[in-house]
């Protein structure tokens, strides 16, 4: 029997038997990502496009491209040491396909006395001897990798992959008195399961955010897991005995509403900490997951063996799972407990940090984002010190690098996302920050892709991933959907920048006076107005003909002392109103050396068109569409492609 060995820098390819190995260890691939590998190496140099690789890969089954994008994004992570100067050597061509181009050396073996080998099971096989059509002999180094690749081989094959399982762990019900005792309990246990089972890539859990809507009253387990689109739901019970508490859990198959696995659990309070130890791996095997070690080790881990740090993050994180300015105060409270009790405690530290990021962004102003922001970085250091393989901390680096403190690093919010996903693909948030960085530099399709897929695993439930969805509705034009989005996001959260996006939304749909009435009345929690809607608010008076009025809330602006790219922005749209071109392009500048080089937008929007025609704006945008073009050649094979 012919079989084909491709090398490649560290690694060799068995195209056949769907087996990569780096240095003569076999890599942890699924065989869908092997077998994509194996369709671009065998075609090296030529553009392979997204169609025929569905069609190769999933021949009778229908999938989005998504699921090409991101087999190929995992594969360029652990290929990334085989390209020249930095780059991957499997190249993307933006809405076609990928193109292999590293160097690759063909090995065809023929296999002595295969058939009776093969039957004997995987000790024959590493006794079996190959022969080389390039040579008569081969070294004991290309014996020794060949018999893992045929041991591999018959491991994989005799092993029917299980697809990735769709999860969600609903909130515990409360039925202990008083129920104040316990009450965080509900979100915090389902959280901590769900942190723990997000780190498995064979399975796709709804994130915290997803399932809050079940937080109260009686609920169906089969009707939330359609409502959530999943297979199988994990419900249950918690009554508080004593000091001690009672966890009744039960993991229910959606299809038919049987429970296929069932446990009752009696910890007390100071073990508490101890009980997703106890509840993970007995659902990993109810589902019949397949885990690497790594996975293993990481759902594993202990974090803490403080309980009264461990309950400060429990209610930590119940609370930063709803978007408002007190939850997320309160949120950040309870991360400090926690670390107060532990001070390395590594998913406090992620949390805090992850939570000062967000309240830097959304609810800081002034002296204060530079403060949050700060903290939020060296609180994100510390966590991914302490754990370099914690997506949790990765997304805490990329939340604190978007930051006004960072001078918003869209390179490093990019790559750190990237990361935070490769080590755990549930992290709606990581697709939303992905999602932000790309709205911002300009790349709207990408930013569109990755703020669909965060939709897709919250299940629209997560408030800064509604967020950045709608304000890449604005800036793609769909006026219309963004206010929609904008209305319904209204009713959970109380930050400004919504109503500033409904304002907005409103003016290019044709109501200014509407418009000049919400912005208005944006406020910020401590009552004063919103900087950034009263930056918006100027450019559309300007719009409107009242030049002195215009010009009283540019002052009233540049007195709050706040300034970010937005209100750059929305200053030079003013200043283009009031047939100012000289002003309108200096804050133009401005807006695009301080985070927003968002060419597409600058391009059309209808508050720039009284400066088009002016010299220094041409030149202005020319410079602009060359930044532009090279952020889509960087970020040319980022995992939106």
């Amino acid at each position: 029997m012919e079989r084909t060995i491709y090398r490649f820098g560290r690694f060799s390819l068995d195209a056949g038997g769907d087996v990569l190995l780096r240095d003569g260890e076999p890599v942890s691939l699924t065989p869908k990502a092997i077998r994509i590998l194996a369709v671009l190496v065998e075609r090296r140099g030529r553009l392979v496009t997204k169609e025929e690789l569905m069609k190769e890969i999933w021949p009778d089954t229908f999938v989005e491209e998504a699921n090409v994008t991101q087999h190929v994004s995992v594969l360029r992570k652990v290929l990334a040491d085989v390209g020249e100067d930095g780059r991957s050597i499997i190249e993307t061509f933006p809405k076609r396909g990928y193109r292999f181009v590293g160097e690759v050396e063909r090995v065809s073996e023929t296999e002595a006395d295969a058939a009776p080998a093969a039957s004997a099971g995987p000790a024959a096989l590493v006794r079996t001897r190959w022969r080389s059509t390039r040579v008569p002999l081969i070294g004991a180094a290309v014996i020794l990798l060949l018999a893992a690749v045929a041991a591999a081989t018959y491991y994989i094959r005799s092993t029917e992959p299980i697809p990735p399982a769709q999860l969600a762990v609903l909130p515990l019900q409360i039925v202990s008195s008083p129920q104040a005792e316990a009450a965080h309990l509900g979100v915090g246990i389902a959280d901590a399961i769900v942190t723990r089972l997000a780190n498995i890539r064979s399975i796709r859990v709804r994130p915290t955010s997803a399932i809050l809507a079940f937080e109260h009253g009686t609920v169906d387990a089969a009707e939330a897991g359609r409502k959530l689109r999943v297979d199988h739901v994990l419900t249950g019970t918690v009554q508080q005995v004593d000091e001690a508490y009672r966890f009744n859990l039960q993991l229910v198959r959606v299809s038919d509403g049987v429970p296929i696995w069932g446990q009752r659990f009696d910890v007390s309070r100071r073990t508490l900490f101890g009980l997703e130890d106890q509840i993970v791996p007995q659902v990993v095997g109810a589902l019949q997951l397949q885990i690497s070690t790594a996975e293993r080790a990481r759902i594993d881990r202990r974090y803490t063996d403080s309980p009264e740090a461990y309950e400060q993050y429990l209610q930590g994180r119940a609370l930063l799972a709803n978007y408002s300015d007190s939850n997320l105060r309160q949120s950040m409270e309870r991360f400090q407990r926690a670390l107060a009790a532990d001070p390395q405690f590594v998913l406090a530290q992620a949390g805090l940090a992850t939570a000062a990021g967000i309240f830097s962004i959304r609810f800081a102003y002034e002296q204060q984002a530079h403060d949050w922001g700060r903290r939020a970085e060296e609180l994100a250091a510390r966590a991914l010190a302490q754990d370099p393989n914690l997506g949790e901390a990765h997304l805490a680096i990329s939340s604190a690098a978007g930051t006004l403190y960072r001078n918003f690093d869209w390179p490093t919010v990019i790559r750190e996302a990237e990361i935070a996903l490769s080590l755990n693909p549930n992290l709606d948030l990581a697709h939303s920050a992905l999602a932000r960085a790309f709205y911002h530099i300009g790349l709207l399709d990408r930013s569109e892709t990755e703020s669909a897929l965060a939709e897709r695993i919250s299940g629209g439930t997560n408030v800064e991933v509604s967020r950045v969805h709608l304000y890449n509705r604005l800036l793609s034009g769909q006026a219309d959907e963004a206010k929609r989005m904008a209305e319904t996001l209204l009713s959970r959260t109380d930050a400004p920048v919504v109503r500033q996006y409904l304002g907005l939304a409103t003016f290019y749909l044709g109501d200014p006076a509407r418009a000049r009435e919400t912005l208005a009345a944006v406020r910020r929690p401590d009552g004063l107005p919103d900087t950034r809607s009263q930056a918006s608010l100027s450019s559309i008076v300007a719009a409107s003909g009242a030049r002195e009025e215009a010009e009283r809330i540019i002052r009233a602006v540049l007195d709050f002392g706040y300034m970010d790219h937005h209100v750059a922005y929305s200053l030079g749209a003013a200043e283009a109103q009031l047939g100012r071109p000289a002003e309108a392009v200096k804050w133009l500048r401005q807006a695009t050396q301080t985070g927003f080089p968002c060419y597409p937008w600058f391009d059309k929007d209808s508050l720039l068109d009284p400066v088009r025609a002016d010299p220094q704006f041409r030149a202005f945008l020319a410079d602009l569409r060359r930044a532009y073009d090279a952020a889509r050649t960087r970020y040319a094979s980022a995992r939106t492609d």
